[in-house]
């Protein structure tokens, strides 16, 4: 999938090691050049060496997208890093990546009909992928297929996710995490 120069500027970022097994930064793209090949970070990474391979997380306006990556330049605080090999949504080969992050359900969709949650319904994303995310609640339970609004603060910019409920787990310290697919208009 091509995207325009310019399309991930200020959306939020997670950025892992080439094994996704740690998570180097969550921060936001300051800037998105060489058609659409290149994004700017201004999360400080000096420690991450010129050259180093990996794995990327950007929630935009169309959705999320996991892209590999390759360290480039750092210079006046900002890290360039080339992306390529862009990950296509499907729901077998999708990698998830943890996030444990605080997050809110602002509104509930069931039956076509719009409840917003006064206060909002704080909730965890335990992790996240192309497709979707895991999100931990400790009382409340959701419809299979309602439709939920969440928001999230990732590496300072928050971001509305609307998602479909699709399944639901029991967690060994009794709370209730919920698979929640991607939806897109």
């Amino acid at each position: 999938m091509a995207y325009e120069s310019g399309a991930f500027r200020n959306c939020p970022v997670v950025i892992y090691d080439a094994d996704d097994s740690n998570i180097i930064a969550r921060t936001n793209v300051e800037a998105h050049y060489a058609g659409g090949k290149s994004i700017v970070i201004s999360e400080e990474m000096k420690s991450i060496e010129r050259g180093t391979h990996l794995k990327l997380l950007i929630i935009h306006e169309s959705g999320v997208s996991e892209f590999r990556g390759i360290a480039r330049g750092f210079f006046d605080g900002t890290r360039e890093i080339t992306l390529y090999d862009e990950q296509q949504r499907e729901a077998r080969a999708a990698v998830r990546h943890d996030l444990n992050v605080p997050a809110v359900v602002t509104g509930i969709v069931d039956d076509s009909v719009r409840k917003p949650l006064q206060p909002p319904l704080k909730v965890v994303v335990e992790n996240m992928s192309s497709t979707g995310v895991l999100i931990k609640v400790e009382s409340e339970n959701f419809d299979i297929d309602c439709v939920l609004e969440i928001n999230v603060d990732i590496g300072g910019n928050p971001a509305l996710l609307t998602t479909k409920v699709v399944r639901e787990q029991v967690n060994a310290d009794k709370t209730l995490s919920f698979g929640c697919r991607f939806i897109f208009s």
